[in-house]
This record gives C-alpha cells, sequence and structure tokens, in this order.
C-alpha cells in the first residue's frame, strides 16, 4: 500500500506510516509528497486510496463516496489541545474500514437498569466512567449521569410528553458520526437495551457501516418489579411462563391483542432446557412448524466461555452433538429472532475472541477495559507456568495472551488485534495490493 504524505503534515504521516508498516505485514505502505489540495480529486479519481489530513481541516461537506474517521495523533499544539488526525477513504473500500477499527473505540449501548443506581451494573457504571460522549434516553435512573466525568458531552435523544427530542434516523446518524469521531462514546438506554431499546436499528446502522460496538445489558423493568413486590413471572406450581409484548403495533396508538399466529410464533426462551432439545423440536413441528423453523442455543450466557449455536428445527441437533456441548447450561431460543443472520456482526479487531491475561491481577482490570474497547473477551490467570502456547490453535481455548507484567498493556493488545486484522486483510486480497495514501 503506498501512502503519499504533503508537506503541511509530514511528521504525523510518517508516524502513522511506521506504526502501519509494523502493524500491518500483509500489505506495503510508502509516502510520498503531494500538493495541498487535490487529496479530494485524487480519491474521486481513485488514484490513491487513503488521504490524511488534520480534523481542523477536514472539509465540512465530503462526497457521498468518501468516508472519513478521526483519532487522537498522541501530540498537542500550541493552545495544549490534542492534535487529532483524519483518514479520508473511498466508501466501497474493503481494506480501510478494518485498518480503521485499530485506531476507533468501540461504541457502547449500556442499559442503564430501573429505578436507582442500585441497578446499574458495574460494566455499565465502568463505561460512563471513561467515556467522553453520553447519548442517552429519558427513562434512566436518577443519578446515573452523576458517574460521568467531568468534561464529559451528554446528549439527550429521549422522549418526553410524547414528543421526541431527536427521530430515530437522526440518533442513528449522530451515533454513525461519533464512532467516526475516534471518541469513547456511551449510548445509555432505560432497562435493557434489547428489550423494546430499539437496538436493533442502532447497532444496524453501525454495522452498515462497518463500525465497533459493543451491548452491556442491563437490569429491566419486569426482574425490578418482581423483585420488590413478589409478582413473579414464574411460581412453581402455578404458573411456568409469561409472556411479554408490547400494548400496540408498529404505527398504532390503540392496544392489539396478538392474534394466535401471533402467539404461536412468538420468539420462545425455554430455560434448563439443553438436554430436551429433541423433544423439543419434535413437537414443534408435529404442531405445524416448518422443519427450517429458527433455534437456537446460548451456552454460559455472559461468561467468558459463552457460546451461540444457531440452527433449524431439522438440523440444531446435529449441531450440538459435539461433546463440548454436553451437561453444559444453556438457553434454548425459537422464533424468527433466532435466525442466525440476527447475530451481531460488530466489526471490532478481536470480536469474541478470548484472550487469556496472564501475571499480576492488580492490572487485569486495566487489561480488561482494553480488551474489550476491542471487542475481545479477558480471562484472567496468575499461573505462567502450566500454561502451553498449543492452546492458541483454531481448536483452542484462547487466541491470544497478554503478559502482564509486561506492564505494556496497550502496546500488546493492539498487537493482538492488528494480528487478527491482518488475516482479514489477508483473506480480502489474493495478492499484495499498491493502494496509495495521501497527507496533507
Amino acid at each position: 500500500m503506498e501512502i503519499t504524505i504533503g508537506s503541511n503534515n509530514l511528521e504525523e504521516a510518517a508516524a502513522l506510516l511506521m506504526k502501519f508498516n509494523q502493524l500491518i505485514p500483509a500489505l506495503e505502505f510508502s509516502h510520498r509528497e503531494v500538493a495541498p489540495g487535490a487529496q479530494l480529486n485524487l480519491l474521486n479519481e481513485k488514484i490513491i486510496s487513503c488521504a490524511i489530513c488534520r480534523s481542523d481541516l477536514l472539509p465540512a461537506d465530503l462526497p457521498d463516496e468518501i468516508d472519513s474517521f478521526s483519532f487522537a495523533a498522541g501530540k498537542y499544539d500550541l493552545a495544549h489541545k490534542k492534535i487529532h488526525l483524519s483518514l479520508l477513504f473511498q466508501r466501497q473500500d474493503k481494506i480501510w474500514p478494518l485498518l480503521r477499527n485499530l485506531f476507533l473505540e468501540s461504541v457502547v449501548f449500556a442499559g442503564a437498569g430501573i429505578g436507582g443506581t442500585d441497578n446499574v451494573t458495574l460494566g455499565v457504571v465502568n463505561a460512563l466512567k471513561g467515556c467522553e460522549v453520553c447519548v442517552y434516553d429519558a427513562l434512566i435512573p436518577d443519578g446515573i449521569i452523576d458517574f460521568l466525568p467531568d468534561g464529559a458531552e451528554k446528549i439527550f435523544v429521549g422522549k418526553r410528553n410524547g414528543r421526541h427530542s431527536m427521530k430515530q434516523d437522526e440518533i442513528n446518524r449522530l451515533l454513525v458520526q461519533l464512532a467516526k469521531s475516534g471518541k469513547k462514546t456511551v449510548r445509555l438506554k432505560g432497562g435493557d437495551p434489547s428489550i423494546f431499546g430499539r437496538l436493533a436499528e442502532e447497532t444496524g446502522a453501525l454495522q452498515q457501516e462497518r463500525l465497533p460496538f459493543r451491548v452491556l445489558p442491563g437490569v429491566t423493568s419486569l426482574s425490578v418489579a418482581a423483585a420488590n413486590c413478589g409478582l413473579m413471572p414464574t411460581r412453581r406450581g402455578s404458573h411456568r411462563g409469561f409472556s411479554v409484548a408490547t400494548p400496540r403495533r408498529a404505527g398504532s396508538h390503540n392496544f392489539v391483542p396478538l392474534n394466535d399466529r401471533e402467539e404461536k410464533e412468538s420468539f420462545k426462551v425455554y430455560y434448563m432446557a439443553a438436554g430436551l432439545v429433541d423433544e423439543i423440536t419434535a413437537t414443534m413441528v408435529n404442531d405445524g412448524f416448518s422443519p427450517n423453523w429458527p433455534i437456537a442455543l446460548v451456552y454460559d450466557a455472559g461468561n467468558s466461555s459463552e457460546t451461540v449455536v444457531c440452527g433449524t428445527l431439522a438440523d440444531i441437533s446435529s449441531k450440538i452433538s459435539a461433546p463440548r456441548f454436553k451437561q453444559r447450561p444453556a438457553l434454548v431460543l425459537t422464533g424468527k429472532g433466532a435466525a442466525e443472520n440476527y447475530l451481531f456482526k460488530t466489526w471490532a479487531p478481536l470480536e469474541k475472541r478470548k484472550i487469556i491475561c496472564l501475571g499480576a491481577k492488580n492490572l487485569f482490570v486495566k487489561a480488561k477495559r482494553v480488551i474489550e474497547g476491542y471487542g475481545g473477551l479477558a480471562v484472567f490467570s496468575a499461573d505462567k507456568i502450566s500454561f502451553k502456547s498449543t492452546e492458541f490453535t483454531p481448536e483452542g481455548e484462547y487466541d491470544g495472551f497478554i503478559d502482564l507484567d509486561r506492564d505494556q498493556i496497550r502496546e500488546d493488545v493492539l498487537q493482538l488485534a492488528a494480528h487478527y486484522t491482518n488475516r482479514k486483510i489477508e483473506g480480502a486480497v489474493s495478492h499484495r495490493e499498491s493502494l496509495s495514501c495521501v497527507a496533507v
């Protein structure tokens, strides 16, 4: 990959060039001098694939076919403000979005819980304490905004008295813009974001732009209500399950009960049912469901060992027949929402990869946050001696390791993220390409 550098920003561009060459050996990077102001024309003509400029010099209106993102250059200007660089590239380019996500923070969709700050998870609190921008709704617990650091930007996008402060498509565009700005962004929603939280629309906007994100669950109002008053949705000997639905259909303001078809085809969750999958699928087929009806199992939900297996009534049993699925707790999900095409594609460099952190536990919290920022799952172990490198295989338990005692956590995690990005790039190009990049 050829990187062409203009004289106005030679030092920063050269440093970036050096970093790319160190992190991504699958491509070749170089640079040359180009006249200032020529980068957009060169991009439009596809003579170069990338342009670099100071973010404060970025044109306000970029052509639709040009994409961009920003990140801190690690230096300060004369006013002691961080210098940010912006990279511009063709929107249809397959390589630069992968490189871009090494420099961007994952947008965090966080469930604020219900009622008060006692019902907010520690993961959400930590995300809020470390964020630079918080985009929040109306129905969040009192006091939760107080977890934000001084100077964090607060953007209210909620609905009050039936009036939206911002339309949904505007919120989607805002999140995309913030993700590309390089700022640590938390999208805070009341309760749990995956339950009536329009999470799919907002994560969908990021997925379409190939931008990284992660989701932190929250305590939902049903859990809080049941725990506080005793009106539990399940009670042994009385009622073994419950239904959850909105009282209205989309676009309606009146109560519309579920009809028979909606009742039958609604998304169903069976707890403690991993050993009964054959009976569940056979019964559903006998009840008239298509053999292609979606069904999924989520093993060890929320743990580093979490595994999701999606299939149909016809093939799910064969997919979970391996010994590694035996004797493991799982949720069994059935319905259209259990289809494999709904699984998140977070575009994070370490997406769902398990990274073991070896050594001093007091550094694990820092390592965990950095690894999660790249989309990975962090696991701690103090035992360096018995750990074997053979575990880092496609069939192994872990996908990489960090030596905490080196105290170079951010650099080491970036190297791991770059390793997996490099593998994706190798798969995207069949031969070494020469792509141009200009800095002005």
